[in-house]
């Protein structure tokens, strides 16, 4: 699992990169700034590498680390929505638990008193 200390990390560092967009250029290549055409061109190198694939990879990653650092940040917030839900879902349960409880022990409140707690068939 990544801290929060590791994500604004991998964060600063994506932001400090030279800006994108990167392509791996004649397969062993990492570029930016790329103009030109077919026959002639110039562009600014961000790396050199021994494969093609690790070529791509870089290339790739000036576009892929913000987005998946989006995904998390989004994941993340939807999480955190969820166990407060939970957290609310848990506390209503345990209030019925405690009036059913005492409906059943004690005669005291009615279903009816539950259905009304819990707001079941009402207006909203």
């Amino acid at each position: 699992m990544l801290t929060n200390t590791e994500i604004d990390a991998i964060r600063k560092r994506a932001e400090e990169a030279t800006e994108g967009p990167w392509w791996a250029s004649e397969g062993l290549y990492v570029v930016n700034n790329l103009t030109g055409d077919s026959y002639e061109w110039d562009a600014d190198f961000v790396a050199e590498t021994e494969r093609e694939s690790d070529a791509d990879f870089i290339a790739h990653a000036r576009e892929d680390i913000p987005k998946l650092l989006a995904e998390i940040e989004r994941i993340s917030s939807v999480y955190k929505r969820l166990s407060e839900y939970y957290t609310h879902a848990n506390g209503l349960l345990e209030d019925v638990h405690e009036l059913l409880y005492d409906s059943i022990y004690n005669d005291h409140p009615t279903f009816g008193e539950v259905s009304e707690y819990l707001n079941v068939g009402g207006d909203e």
